[in-house]
């Protein structure tokens, strides 16, 4: 190994793997080029340091109004240093009073800049911020309910002139529209157009008992009116208002009261007498067909009968409105009972004081049950109520016409027209 005081030539070392020559670097390790062992560079052959060499002191400015002082680092006497500090204190204490006003300045300035800034956002705010309100729903659109009947046709008043009834109790309407209006007691029926205009009078003559009592009457599809009074069952031609035709009662046995007519022209009838109530089907000539004696009495317990209504539709199915029990009575084309709705009571399906019936083209069944029409399917289900204002009386006939319009006649002389708005 070269004495490493000799500096003439590159210091040399040998890696002690495989003994080649290694010239010494800088670094503390070097790798042998020969056997690629990494070998560590001997103390001896390392590098001396070089002493650190000190910078020259940078003299710091303090930039200010004042004139700048510049303060370097010397090797100034103790005196000078203390001279230095002073004046540099003396310094600093005018800055650090200047800097504190202006910091005062610049806090009111700022503090007064803040009061401004935050006033005048608030006016921009308040200027095209919207207005905040409750929102209020929208209002759901009423929908105006669809009344079951209208009233299109009002007329009458007391009296005896056209177009005035005394206590009309039977309404009928003929196929082409045409009313019929007659009073209780003194014999008149009166025929209107369907506008309602007066067009004649029909003065039903007295029975052998001189009785005028008009109790029901009813249309056929022939044009005749058929009129129970005394008893009796007189026929009406509609043209002229002539009697055509009697069917004679017998009392006290038979006393034609109630009446409805079929498709056929036969004629469904209540005779009411001492011997009970008993229920008749005639031929279009007026001859019986059937009769079915005391036919509500049995059903009834043989309580008191008090048949106010006839009803038939256009199978021959009869319906048959009693008052004391205030139910309706159904029964089969021969008279044979089948059924029986109705009853007294508060429900939608009772009846009260039930003083009329008629049946409608569709089977719907209308009760008049004092102010209130109650209607029910051919089931005696009920379907729904038409209530009458009070100042048009109390219904005590109705009946329909071939569009399905409804008429009444009440206790207070009117003769009504409606026209429905019902479920099919």
């Amino acid at each position: 190994m070269n004495n490493p005081s000799q500096t003439s030539q590159p210091q040399l070392f040998h890696c002690p793997t495989c003994g080649a020559s290694l010239p010494a670097p800088d670094a503390p390790s070097v790798r042998c080029q020969y056997c690629g062992s990494n070998v560590l560079v001997p103390a001896e052959f390392l590098p001396k340091k070089q002493p650190e060499k000190t910078a020259p002191p940078v003299p710091t400015v303090v930039t200010m109004s004042a004139p700048p002082v510049v303060i370097t680092h010397s090797s100034r006497s103790s005196a000078g240093t203390i001279i230095g500090v002073i004046v540099l204190l003396a310094i600093i204490g005018s800055i650090a009073v200047g800097v504190l006003a202006f910091a005062g300045v610049f806090a009111t300035s700022s503090l007064v800049s803040a009061n401004v800034k935050e006033f005048t956002t608030q006016v921009v705010v308040a200027a095209t911020k919207a207005p905040t309100s409750t929102p209020i729903p929208a209002a759901t659109p009423t929908v105006t309910p669809i009344p079951l009947a209208s009233l299109v046709m009002q007329i009458g008043s007391k009296g005896n002139g056209p177009g005035q009834f005394d206590d009309p109790r039977s309404v009928a309407v003929d196929l082409d529209g045409n009313i019929y209006v007659a009073n209780y007691q003194d014999g008149r029926v009166q025929k209107f157009d369907p506008t309602g205009k007066f067009l004649f009078l029909i003065q039903v003559e007295p029975a052998k008992n001189m009785v005028q009592i008009i109790l029901d009457m009813a249309l056929d599809y022939a044009g005749n009116l058929h009129v129970a009074r005394g008893g009796d069952i007189v026929l009406y031609s509609t043209a002229d208002g002539q009697l055509m035709n009697t069917i004679p009662g017998n009392f006290p046995r038979i006393s034609y009261r109630h009446l409805d007519i079929d498709p056929a022209n036969n004629l469904y009838t209540i005779s009411e007498s001492s011997a009970g109530d008993d229920l008749y089907k005639l031929s279009p000539g007026g001859k019986i067909v059937w009769k079915q004696e005391s036919f509500i009495f049995n059903i009834n317990q043989g309580n008191p009968v008090n048949i106010e209504a006839i009803a038939v539709d256009g199978l021959g199915t009869i319906f048959v409105l009693e008052r004391n029990s205030k139910k309706v009575f159904k029964f089969d084309p021969q008279g044979q009972f089948t059924d029986q709705f109705g009853g007294a009571g508060e429900g939608e399906d009772k009846l009260s004081n039930p003083l009329g019936m008629a049946m409608d083209s569709k089977g719907r069944l209308f009760v008049a049950d004092t102010r209130t029409l109650k209607i029910f399917d051919s089931d005696g289900s009920f379907i729904q109520a038409i209530t009458i204002a009070n100042d048009l009386g109390v219904p005590f006939d109705l009946t329909f016409d071939l569009q399905g319009n409804l008429y009444l006649v009440t206790n207070q002389n009117y003769l009504l027209k409606y026209t429905l708005n019902l479920d099919e």
